[in-house]
């Protein structure tokens, strides 16, 4: 994301910022999903 955030910078555009925004949206549902699976999976371990 680093490159995208300059790219943002050096040229603006509505079409750059929607992509941009899109990304950061996908990038949170992946971390969400990965660790309400992480926390499930430590939850299952502690139990047996």
């Amino acid at each position: 994301m680093p490159l995208e955030v300059q790219e943002l910078l050096h040229d603006l555009s509505w079409r750059r910022l929607v992509i941009f925004l899109l990304n950061v949206v996908v990038v949170g549902y992946l971390l969400k999903h990965q660790l309400a699976a992480r926390t499930f999976s430590d939850k299952g371990s502690a139990q047996t």
